[in-house]
């Protein structure tokens, strides 16, 4: 480039200068579209200088951006689509150019306006440096602050996950007549379930599917019983149909009744769930499941 093209440069202080600075690979950089509006060049030529003297800008004087910071980029500093002029348009990538890349082009660039642009592009650079020099343990506080808060942030969401959640029921006894509050108590375990519900009942009918319609998408059910035909394969089929499969498991092993949730919460019922409210029963959680889980495991 000569003196002869007569670049119009526009007027900008330092202060203007060092809003245009951003820090992108741990240094200090004007982005190309900045570098030429600042010496009053096109950007092409501007890269197209560097591009021509390739051994003059090693990495540390100037390189392009990837597409992963160019996404992280502000929007207002994010280059403009251009055409290819092959019918799509394509994204070019910007290139950064540091305080060192900066200097490299003032000489390339041989006129007198470019060096003192590029003067007072370097005294904003050194302005930047010592301002970050000098406020470094100020930054270094606001960055521990904002770590301390995102730590406080995860353990008060932590604490909401776990008020949001039912309270865990150890121990229910339901008198006669209380069918709705005691077919609520179980409609509650079946929404608790995440991943799993076995129901161990020798006396489930269809109207433990009725039940068991309540459980999240993606929940697995099995219903283990003694008498495998008082559930209709035609309810097992329009269950299947809407809610997913259910396995039923002939079985004359337990005696009482069982819901068990996720493989990992044992709750054991005085009555058959398809006679809640009939008859006076007790509900209790059972506290030491590992020696069940695992003889259930073989039957199951």
């Amino acid at each position: 480039m000569k003196d002869t093209e007569a670049p119009i440069v526009p007027t900008l202080s330092t202060e203007d200068i060092k809003t245009l600075i951003m820090t992108i690979r741990g240094r200090q950089v004007l982005l190309d579209d900045d570098v030429a509006r600042l010496y009053g060049y096109e950007k092409r030529a501007i890269n197209q200088a560097a591009k021509r003297n390739e051994e003059r800008f090693p990495e540390r004087y100037r390189f392009q951006l990837t597409k992963e910071e160019y996404d992280q980029l502000p929007s207002k500093s994010q280059t403009v689509i251009l055409n290819t002029g092959r019918g799509s348009n394509v994204k070019k990538l910007p290139f950064a150019y540091t305080e060192h890349g900066i200097s490299m082009l003032a000489g390339l660039l041989r006129n007198k306006t470019a060096v003192q642009v590029s003067l007072g592009i370097v005294d904003a650079f050194v302005e930047m440096r010592e301002f970050l020099s000098i406020n470094r343990d100020v930054f270094s506080k606001i960055i521990t602050i904002d770590n301390k808060i995102l730590e406080h942030d995860h353990k008060f969401d932590e604490v909401f996950k776990l008020l949001k959640q039912p309270e865990t029921i150890r121990q229910s006894i339901f008198y006669k007549g209380q069918f709705y509050d005691s077919f609520k108590l179980v409609v509650d375990l079946i929404k608790r379930a995440e991943t799993s519900i076995t129901v161990i009942d020798n006396y489930a009918d269809g109207s433990v599917l009725d039940m068991l319609a309540n459980k999240s998408i993606g929940v697995t059910i099995v219903i283990v019983t003694a008498h495998p035909n008082r559930i209709p394969q035609q309810h097992i089929d329009k269950f299947f149909a809407q809610h997913g499969t259910v396995r039923v498991i002939a079985s004359k092993v337990f005696h009482d009744r069982f819901v068990i949730l996720d493989n990992r919460e044992v709750y054991v019922f005085g009555a058959s769930l398809k006679d809640l409210g009939s008859k006076c029963f007790e509900m209790s959680k059972l506290e030491d499941t590992a020696e069940f889980l695992s003889r259930l495991g073989s039957i199951v």
